[in-house]
């Protein structure tokens, strides 16, 4: 199994790193009580990106439609630092690709409506359709959510009709470890 090299940020996980950026980033203190899925999601995190910037550079790549998730966040503090990364994450990819990608637009319609014949009707939220099928026009290896009341319920249905793996920060991690990526 091959390292992923092109990772999909779930809008979830884009405010999750965002809360716990200092954590994941700076080796920042993790509260006692925080609970097993987010104490393992901000290590897991933490050593991906240690990973990434270190030995093997990985894509992390979000959407136009991450975007519109986050200004729709109402805290004004909140939404500016979501946006910041974002446009941190965004300016990082688009020099990778450089002129090697052309952003996705009505394309998205058509294939949704094809992939809705093929199995996608199981996300119910649009959004969520939308975030899948941009990470598979951006030739994403792995989309990574923390979304388990809308995408990850869903995902041993959907990983027959997709070609693309939907993990958690652990999860991710976890099928990786063996490689020694860290």
């Amino acid at each position: 199994m091959a390292i992923p090299q092109r990772i999909f940020l779930d809008t979830s996980v884009v405010n999750f790193i965002t809360k716990y950026g200092e954590a994941i980033f700076d080796g920042g203190e993790i509260c006692d009580d925080t609970d097993e899925r987010t104490y393992y999601d901000i290590c897991s995190l933490s050593q991906l990106f240690h990973w990434s910037y270190h030995s093997n550079p990985v894509e992390m790549v979000i959407s136009s439609t991450t975007f519109a998730e986050v200004n729709a966040t109402k805290d004004t503090e909140l939404r500016e630092r979501l946006l910041r990364y974002c446009w941190d994450l965004d300016r990082n990819f688009r020099y990778l690709i450089q002129d090697d990608f052309k952003e996705p637009g009505i394309e998205v319609e058509y294939y949704e409506e094809y992939l809705i014949e093929k199995g996608l009707e199981h996300l119910i939220d649009k959004n969520d359709r939308k975030l899948i099928i941009e990470s598979l026009f951006f030739k994403c290896d792995v989309f990574c959510t923390r979304d388990w009341k809308t995408i990850l319920k869903h995902r041993v249905k959907l990983k027959k009709k997709l070609p693309i793996q939907i993990l958690t920060p652990t999860e991710l991690l976890n099928r990786y470890s063996h490689l020694q990526i860290y």
